[in-house]
């Protein structure tokens, strides 16, 4: 008797002991609940959760970091309930194989396992929730990001707006560089030639023309219409392979180009001559849009000019050497010229044309020639 009463007592030992570390392991799962050391607070039912964190700031935006919170969580209570499950099984074995008067105690801890086990399913489900909503919330800001970086209607309106604005603006072309041919035109309106010699044809191989237009002024009258001013450097140069004389001489008379005595067995080379004018222009201009930022354009008008220089230059052999020499000729150049001009191109590049209605000679005794030039414009 003594003996069975040793293992009943031993046997109440071991389900005490059993029961001891059960409601160890239970307090622990309770105590690791206790929502003053989570970083987050949940509330469930209708009101937004709210995240009450106390970990040092994270770098990524708000949202990011709540959504990161929100995972660990429901990682975390996941572990838990897999833990509380663990304890459920072996409490609910216990009470299947045994009649003790403790049972009632052990269907107590059961009961609040259960009930734990519930109340982190709640809280599992309310975060897969927020994980949810902040998912929804960083699509539509992603969606607003992308608006922001693509032009909104009413700004491509303004846009387009502006860069019709540009388009009309007014500027007109005269400042930059010209280069081109140039020759003369008698009173006739015809083009010099050598079939006399006597007209002064320059060789239109070698004879160019110069400009360098330094300033522009411009006076808008209409979006595509306005006036054009300016101020502008003008050299010609016309070159000879034969010069026009009454004898077999080549020596300049300073009155006039002709006649010219005084040889001493000279053989003539080339003759040029070369005149630098500054040039004052008014032009009318029109101007059509061209594709998305060209224009087409077309300006006209007229010019003045003052003469800075004149020279002839001569290269002749002489008792077998090569000689050159300049003759000041200013008093035989006009000391004005003007004329007519017009241009024509597109953006920054252009066609001009020159026409003198002043005559390059003023002595009687020269013949009467207009000059005459047309050639490349590049803009400024």
């Amino acid at each position: 008797m003594r003996h069975k009463g040793k293992q009943i007592n031993h046997e109440k030992m071991k389900k005490l002991i059993f029961l001891i570390a059960i409601l160890f392991v239970g307090s622990a799962i309770t105590y690791a609940e206790n929502p003053t050391r989570d970083t987050i607070k949940v509330y469930s039912g209708n009101k937004t959760i709210i995240i009450v964190s106390k970990s040092k700031k994270s770098d990524q935006s708000d949202l990011e970091f709540g959504k990161k919170t929100f995972e660990d969580k429901i990682n975390q209570y996941e572990d838990k309930i897999d833990s509380i499950e663990k304890v459920i099984d072996s409490l609910t074995s216990v009470l299947d194989n045994s009649k003790d008067s403790s049972n009632t105690l052990l269907s107590e801890k059961l009961e609040e396992l259960k009930k734990q086990e519930a109340n982190y399913q709640k809280m599992i489900a309310a975060l897969e929730k927020g994980v949810s909503d902040i998912e929804k919330q960083l699509d539509e800001m992603d969606k607003e990001q992308q608006k922001e970086t693509s032009p909104q209607p009413d700004e491509k309106q303004e846009n387009t707006v502006k860069t019709r604005r540009h388009h009309r603006k007014f500027k007109g072309h005269w400042a930059g560089l010209e280069f081109g041919p140039n020759s003369f035109l008698t009173p006739s309106k015809q083009l010099v030639d050598n079939s006399n010699n006597t007209t002064l044809a320059p060789d239109l191989n070698k004879s160019f023309e110069f400009n360098l237009n330094l300033l522009e002024g411009n006076v808008k009258i209409f979006n595509f219409f306005g006036l054009v001013s300016g101020l502008g450097l003008q050299w010609n140069n016309y070159k000879y392979e034969t010069f026009p004389t009454y004898s077999s001489s080549y020596v300049l008379n300073t009155d006039s180009l002709y006649p010219i005595s005084q040889a001493d067995g000279s053989t003539l080379k080339q003759i040029s001559l070369k005149t630098l004018y500054i040039n004052v222009p008014l032009l009318v201009e029109l101007q059509f849009p061209f594709g998305s930022s060209n224009r087409f354009y077309v300006n006209f008008g007229g010019f003045a000019g003052l003469n800075i220089y004149s020279k002839l230059k001569f290269i002749y052999n002489l008792s077998g050497n090569r000689i050159k020499s300049k003759e000041d000729i200013a008093k035989m150049i006009m000391p004005y010229q003007y004329g007519l001009t017009a241009r024509i191109g597109i953006d920054q590049i252009q066609l001009y044309a020159n026409y003198n209605l002043s005559p390059i000679f003023r002595s009687t005794q020269n013949p009467v020639l207009y000059p005459v030039s047309v050639g490349l414009h590049l803009n400024f």
